[in-house]
């Protein structure tokens, strides 16, 4: 079993997952709200570990139902977010804001 994860970049609640079985698409869910921790590890990959996830799936009349993940899917989940996310951007979101301090040393120097 894979999963395949659309529109999914590390800032979204809201996103798609696609659940492949033997090369075909067996079902899909919508994660309609996720709460996450995003790291770095010492060897600067990124780990992801979620608190919290809310899911739907739609049955064959088009009608949302909830949809509880088991353990195995929220480790595969777990898993596979990292590969979606732009860890440069992370890390420069997340970093602190330049004050310009630099640049305006430089200024004076000139």
């Amino acid at each position: 079993m894979e999963i395949i994860i659309y529109n999914y970049s590390g800032f979204e609640t809201e996103f798609e997952v696609a659940v492949l079985h033997k090369g075909k698409i067996d079902f899909a869910f919508y994660v309609t709200d996720i709460k996450t921790i995003l790291s770095l590890d010492e060897d600067a990959r990124g780990k992801v570990k979620i608190e919290s996830i809310t899911c739907i799936t739609y049955n064959s009349k088009d009608e949302p139902k909830p949809y509880i993940l088991n353990e195995e899917l929220i480790w595969m989940l777990e898993k596979e977010l990292p590969e979606y996310i732009n860890w440069n951007e992370w890390v420069d979101h997340n970093s602190q804001k330049d004050d310009g301090y630099e640049e305006r040393r430089l200024d004076q120097l000139d």
